[in-house]
């Protein structure tokens, strides 16, 4: 038992080291997170599918079990399931060259990316908070907002299966007096949804039509449950200032109108980090 309580001690002395073995850990995580962002789409279309047929009285297929967290990891291309060493985080991509190793299609540079911001997230979470219990929660939370943010990129879905976890775990802790109070917690709940869901309705009723998804309303949510009622504006701040700039890029490289529907959870997501892990602006 004394070297572990040592070891703890040595990482109370040194935040900078127990950062950076956070920020390793978290390239494992950001490698599961690329297997949600790969399966998650595809299990929801399925259960799509089945839902469109039920409501038709159509025919439809089993869905198989849900094996996402078991399933071994293999190549999409060939199905080569991958070894232990393929699967270490960012390095085995560099020695790879960004190639399956037995049908040598090309690895997207997602996975090594997703890997790399999610270990420095888990750093940033460990080097603000140190070893308290917001820490392990910071990091989770961390792990559904990469993971709902580049699906969201992906597809333009915010699955409420992340969403929600994200919400009722910001709320949950509260309870126990981790990071927010429960009063702030709720408070912060509450503004953030509405904080898009009035906008959204204003600008339906004005315009005939849709400004955002719903699933916008619900990682509002969950970051206010986070950063409290005092959090929002900031984060709305940042969002809209990185959804104009990325918008602007976006429609220059394909040269489309501005009709043109993009996500804002990536900007939801990374304004609601910046915020959570450095405060207010």
């Amino acid at each position: 038992m004394e070297p572990y309580v040592e070891a703890w001690r040595c990482l109370h002395q040194h935040p900078g080291v127990a950062a950076l073995l956070a920020g390793l850990l978290g390239t494992l995580f950001g490698s599961f997170a690329n297997v949600l962002i790969y399966r998650i789409p595809h299990r929801l279309r399925e259960e799509w599918k089945a839902d469109a047929a039920a409501i038709l009285d159509l025919p439809a297929k089993e869905i198989a079990r849900d094996d996402t967290l078991t399933r071994p990891s293999a190549c999409p291309q060939c199905q080569h399931r991958l070894a232990w060493w393929e699967l270490v985080p960012v390095l085995s991509w560099i020695l790879l060259r960004g190639q399956c190793s037995a049908c040598h299609t090309a690895i997207s540079r997602q996975y090594p990316v997703i890997e790399a911001l999610v270990g420095l997230v888990f750093a940033a979470a460990t080097w603000r908070f140190g070893l308290t219990w917001a820490t392990p929660a910071v990091c989770l939370l961390s792990l559904l907002l990469v993971t709902a943010a580049v699906i969201d990129l992906k597809t333009q879905i915010l699955p409420d299966t992340l969403t929600l976890k994200a919400l009722w775990l910001g709320l949950g802790i509260s309870v126990f007096g981790i990071h927010l109070s429960p009063q702030d917690a709720i408070l912060g709940a509450s503004a953030g949804y509405f904080s898009l869901w009035l906008p959204f309705w204003a600008y339906k009723l004005l315009r005939g039509i849709e400004g955002m998804g719903y699933g916008d309303f619900k990682l509002m949510a969950a970051l206010g449950a986070w950063v409290g009622p005092a959090g929002i504006l900031p984060i709305l701040i940042i969002a809209s200032l990185l959804s104009v700039v990325g918008g602007i890029v976006h429609l220059r490289r394909t040269k489309q109108s501005l009709r043109t529907a993009f996500s804002f959870g990536p900007a939801l997501t990374t304004a609601g980090l910046v915020v959570l892990l450095w405060g207010p602006l």
